[in-house]
């Protein structure tokens, strides 16, 4: 039996579908991790589970007066919680017999329904929450029974938790529930002690205490106590004919519940500490065996095995945090005892070690599935993410805009010559995803949608033209570049061919196209403005544009070359002739420039730059002089960014709607469609 879907009305941040949306999610039967940014919703679909299927450990889960949805200065005074229930085995059909829905399909199914009305307070009465929960495919059956309930309770672990505490022992307390819930305890609740033969051991927890509670209240420590206490003392007290006296025993009654409270679960001290000895763990470790015991629960009981954890990544490293995420998604999928889990997170790294198959992205009350049926992923895109997604591309997941750059450049520039422009990109919410230059197809479909909806996420994937300025002559004009001599252009992924008839190339399993094994024998390789028509040159951009536009998802194309040759080229071209020039000093100090130095290089600069501009260039020869070096490699352009980002930050090379009137238009176009609709405006 598993969680098939939860829907809700009215709830928190769900509306009812004019004031805000409503939820309606449909939930793997194993693995579920919910990934957004803060108050998008993922606490209110987990809290909306908990309602209406209630929790295993008992905990309040009464609806308030703030749980029901609020538009303007208005709040609804009634909502609605769904849930539907599938994959019942034969034992669960049979005690929830008279509260299925038996569908067209033959198959068995439990819809429960939660109506909650909100009742205001009057001077004689105060307000209050009156709630319902029934069967029913529309919720007008009859209500679940006591003995059924209990089937179908939730596991919950709530974020920040205090491990510690739940597993200490005590009335109530999470760990005698897991101990009386586990099969094996069942029949320890029976006294198999036998007062005439006290030298053997029962086998019951029972029998042992009561075995217990004899030899020590028979110990001659307690016997001399109570003695005293008895014959020196109570004797005296009592008035004639009573007897007054006492007995000395452990403080637990002969019942299996009050001996389970009193067990308390804790790590065995770490090192070279002795077992006995009480040696406190830290939270991550105490987190991980609060879980642990959870799982033991879910895995060896009959009843709904579903696991609601909210932040498992709570106190604990990532590396912890990758073992917690293989422990949960190989658990989840043991076919013999299936577990579903049910998860919101803030983790980059534990994202990181998950299938996005197994992802709902929440974004503004709105849940959007991951997984192939839903997304334009293709089964290729799925194999790719699962090798490269790593911590910070997965930081794309809790972004309210990303910009999907193919380049370490473009990575450290890009927020600065934004934030130079007025468009400060991590205050906006902005994630920079770096996903190399074979990946950007595979990342731009992760939020574009099957059904067309655009995800409330703008995307803007950056790219180069990669087609070489004729005045670039110290590129090879035909062929291959000499090895070691080029950048990334020289990748031969890179330089795409087009048939004779101006079709695009065959797409690559790399996600970038390739020209055609024939087209490669009989034809040599365009590299340059000269070899294409306007008309292939606009079916190449047109070619790299479609192949992951979609939704809220655009591609900005270059201009012309890459990102610094296009920088140059526009009006950026004196910070990219300084930037350049001390990424080249750099390289030869070692990779440091020293501030000494610094400074002479810098103005050295200055003056190249003033002679530079007597030889009056065009402005493409220009341009091709400064990315000179970048191309022969005597600079880094990850360190060539760095330089021009603190460039920037100094404001003496253009800032606000000055800057950006000057850079190229593709990065106007990306910084304003992931702006949000104020910013846009002032562009």
């Amino acid at each position: 039996m598993h969680l098939h879907k939860i829907k809700a009305t009215n709830f928190r941040i769900f509306g009812d579908g004019i004031t805000g949306p409503k939820l309606d999610w449909t939930l793997n039967p194993t693995l579920n991790i919910l990934v957004g940014e803060n108050d998008a919703g993922k606490s209110a679909i987990v809290d909306a589970i908990r309602h209406v299927l209630w929790t295993t450990s008992f905990e309040s889960t009464r609806l308030q007066e703030q749980d029901f949805h609020v538009f303007g200065d208005k709040r609804t005074t009634e909502l609605t919680i769904e849930a539907t229930l599938k994959g019942l085995d034969e034992d669960q059909q049979a005690a929830l017999l008279e509260w299925l829905t038996y569908e067209a399909d033959g198959q068995s199914t439990l819809h429960l329904t939660l109506h909650a009305r909100w009742i205001s307070g009057t001077p004689k009465r105060r307000a209050r929450v009156e709630t319902e929960i029934r069967c029913g495919v529309d919720g007008t059956g009859p209500e679940l029974g006591a003995a059924a309930r209990e089937m179908v309770r939730t596991t919950y672990l709530r974020p920040l938790r205090d491990a510690e505490n739940e597993l200490r022992s005590g009335r109530a307390s999470r760990l005698s529930q897991i101990l009386a819930a586990h099969p094996d305890t069942q029949g320890q609740k029976d006294n198999d002690f036998d007062r005439e033969k006290v030298g053997e051991l029962p086998t019951t927890l029972v029998g042992l205490m009561a075995h217990a509670q004899h030899h020590m209240g028979n110990h001659a420590v307690i016997k001399a106590v109570e003695k005293v206490i008895n014959a020196d003392y109570l004797a005296k007290f009592a008035f004639a004919g009573d007897t007054l006296a006492a007995r000395i025993r452990l403080a637990t009654e002969l019942a299996l519940n009050p001996i389970l409270e009193r067990f308390e679960l804790t790590l065995q001290p770490a090192g070279n500490v002795h077992a006995d000895v009480r040696s406190p763990r830290g939270l991550g470790y105490n987190n991980v065996l609060f879980m642990a015991t959870e799982l033991v629960l879910l895995k060896e009981g009959d009843e709904l095995a579903l696991l609601l954890i909210e932040e498992p990544e709570a106190h604990l490293h990532p590396q912890l945090q990758d073992r917690v995420m293989s422990l949960l998604a190989e658990t989840s999928a043991d076919i013999k005892s299936p577990l579903q889990v049910v998860m919101t997170t803030h983790s980059p790294s534990l994202v990181a070690g998950a299938r996005v198959e197994a992802m709902t992205l929440v974004v503004g009350g709105r849940a959007f599935r991951l997984d192939g049926e839903t997304t334009k992923l293709e089964l290729s895109d799925y194999a790719y993410l699962r090798r490269f997604l790593e911590s910070t591309r997965a930081n794309l997941f809790f972004a309210r805009g990303v910009a999907i750059v193919e380049g370490p450049g473009e990575a450290l520039l890009l927020p600065a010559l934004a934030k130079a422009c007025g468009f400060d990109l991590a205050k906006h919410g902005v994630s920079v995803v770096n996903v190399g230059d074979v990946g950007l197809y595979h990342y731009a479909r992760i939020l574009q949608r099957k059904d067309d909806i655009a995800l409330p996420v703008p995307v803007a994937c950056i790219t180069d033209f990669d087609v070489v300025p004729d005045g670039a002559n110290y590129v090879a004009k035909s062929g291959a570049a000499k090895a070691g001599a080029g950048d990334d252009e020289d990748d031969p992924r890179e330089w795409e061919e087009y048939a004779q008839d101006g079709a695009a190339e065959v797409e690559g399993e790399d996600g970038a196209g390739e020209e055609s094994a024939s087209a490669k024998k009989t034809k040599p390789k365009k590299r340059f403005f000269s070899n294409y028509t306007n008309e292939e040159l606009g079916l190449r951009r047109e070619t790299k544009q479609k192949r992951a536009e979609g939704g809220s998802t655009i591609v900005c194309v270059s201009e012309h070359w890459t990102l610094e040759y296009d920088l140059a080229y526009s009006g950026c071209c004196e910070l990219m002739h300084m930037a350049i020039g001390l990424a080249v000093a750099a390289k030869k100090h070692g990779g440091f420039l020293p501030e000494d130095d610094f400074a002479k290089v810098k103005n050295a600069r200055v003056t190249a730059w003033k002679k530079l501009l007597t030889q009056e260039l065009t402005q493409e020869a220009l341009a091709c002089e400064v990315y000179k070096p970048l191309y022969k490699k005597l600079a880094s352009k990850a360190v060539t960014a760095q330089y021009a980002a603190a460039l920037l930050e100094s404001g003496d090379y253009g800032q606000g709607e000055q800057l950006f009137k000057l850079i190229p238009p593709y990065l106007q176009r990306a910084i304003h469609h992931l702006m949000p609709g104020d910013k846009k405006a002032d562009a």
